[in-house]
């Protein structure tokens, strides 16, 4: 059984969700889905149950259950949105409840997006083997600034401490889980999103010319203070049109216009994939903040093209791991110091590129197989 929010959409979790059902489902196994939205489409053979609010006994009996257990969360939050999560959560238990009732489960996976299903998680490990895939951490959390409080640490650290196995996406919160939260390191595994890698130029050694003006990308999300513009910007704006940027992204975050960027909505992945070929060089915005690791530096740089690797001091995760990539320019998140490598590149003719990373390490197979043993207890 997976527990998710939504097993449709562009986004990377869900993406790796759809692999996992279909890698699933050509082994011979079978599952049924869990969630609380509509879905349209889905994995062929996979079951779907929608959890709905239905007033109920036993509704009420894992509402009030589930509100006096964690009453602390209310230091973090307002009233109306704690009730608003353990009411998400009594619905997902009440319909979870039934399906293990009336089928026998091998292995539960919850996909911890809302956080409202942390709740549930030491109720569902004692019916069945349940495994905590978690995206982004609910404590640290460099989106919502402030999350690093006691009730999110305790949240967190109970589900943790319960589940049979906890597989996470961003590796340095390894760190912060075994050593501040007391979790067994054994019980968890970093399993990167996957890529397809197989649709990508990769172990090639190129050098590219480079345009006047130069012409750079960026597509994904961007946030106030934590992965945004407020230094690119005005470096970009210096150099007067010598370098121009096209910017794909569904974020509220915007910054100021500009005749140097170019802002668009998101665009179908395939498309943007066609879109990179086109570009001089591909901008990279690593996180300002917090423990999340972006994992669309791996798809960036199958594209075999130029990266410029904007980062901040306070997360150099990636710089650590890929400063040797030759190919990869780094820069720290300062005006003047992009300013200063924009325009040597300005005066430049062209940039080498080669990537020795071993990209298969994230294809879609290798993610599969390493999720596939946490789900069965392997690992």
């Amino acid at each position: 059984m997976i527990i998710a929010r939504c097993f449709t959409g562009p986004g990377p979790n869900v993406l790796r969700r759809q692999s996992l059902a279909h890698y699933i489902l050509g082994k011979g196994g079978l599952i049924d889905i869990l969630g609380y939205e509509k879905e349209d489409s889905l994995p062929v053979d996979a079951h779907y149950y929608q959890s709905k609010m239905q007033v109920s006994l036993v509704f009420l009996k894992w509402f009030f259950t589930l509100f006096f257990r964690y009453l602390y969360l209310l230091k973090a939050q307002s009233m109306a949105s704690y009730v608003r999560r353990v009411g998400l959560a009594a619905m997902t238990m009440v319909s979870a409840e039934k399906l293990i009732k009336i089928k026998e489960y091998d292995t539960c996976l919850v996909c911890i997006h809302p956080w409202a299903f942390y709740l549930i998680i030491p109720y569902l490990v004692k019916n069945v083997p349940t495994v905590i895939d978690i995206s982004d951490p609910l404590y640290k959390n460099a989106i919502n600034l402030g999350s690093d409080n006691r009730a999110n640490f305790r949240l967190e650290q109970t589900a943790l401490m319960a589940a049979t196995h906890v597989v996470i996406m961003n590796e340095p919160t390894i760190q912060i889980m075994t050593d501040e939260m007391g979790i067994n390191p054994k019980k968890i595994t970093f399993v990167s999103p996957a890529m397809n890698v197989s649709s990508y130029v990769k172990d090639v050694h190129k050098s590219f010319p480079l345009r006047n003006p130069i012409r750079m990308i960026y597509v994904g999300s961007l946030y106030a203070n934590y992965r945004d513009f407020e230094e690119i910007q005005p470096a970009i704006d210096r150099l007067h049109g010598f370098v121009g940027i096209d910017v794909f992204s569904n974020s509220g975050y915007k910054s100021k216009d500009s005749d140097n960027i170019n802002w668009h909505d998101v665009i179908p992945h395939k498309q943007v994939l066609q879109l990179y070929s086109q570009y001089d060089i591909i901008l990279f915005v690593d996180n300002f903040y917090g423990y999340q690791v972006p994992s669309k530096i791996f798809e960036v740089m199958a594209q075999n093209k130029p990266i410029l690797f904007v980062y901040d001091k306070r997360n150099t995760y990636f710089y650590e791991k890929l400063k040797n990539q030759k190919g990869i320019i780094f820069v720290e998140n300062k005006r003047d110091e992009i300013e200063r490598v924009l325009t040597l590149l300005c005066n430049s003719n062209s940039l080498s590129v080669n990537y020795t990373f071993d990209l298969n390490d994230y294809s879609e197979q290798a993610t599969n197989k390493k999720l596939w043993k946490c789900l069965f207890n392997q690992v």
